[in-house]
């Protein structure tokens, strides 16, 4: 599945909002500074996707497998980094974990 091929859900947002979207594509007369703002929350949202992968790897691997398949099995192969990012976070324990073991 491509995720550029679809519609985003309405009222729900995953990675970008339609404004983040439209900034990035270059879709806006929106100055250089906005389309930054934009890379940036984007940035952070998947900075936290690799937290919220541990969780779902920890309590619901099926919903993990699905994002998976949702983001890692593009047409483009334009998603590969993120998949060995999330695959690599996943085989590293998280900080709470880690202490707990000592």
């Amino acid at each position: 599945m491509c995720m550029g091929s679809e519609t985003p859900v309405m009222g729900y947002t995953a990675i970008m909002t339609e404004t983040d979207r439209a900034r990035i594509s270059g879709e806006t007369d929106d100055p250089d500074s906005k389309r930054y703002e934009s890379v940036s929350r984007v940035r952070k949202r998947i900075e936290a996707l690799e937290t919220d992968s541990r969780v779902l790897e920890n309590h619901h691997p099926e919903l993990l497998e699905e994002l998976r398949e949702v983001v890692c099995e593009t047409d483009s192969g334009g998603f590969n980094e993120i998949q060995g990012s999330i695959d690599t976070s996943l085989d590293e324990p998280d900080e709470d974990s880690a202490q707990g073991e000592e």
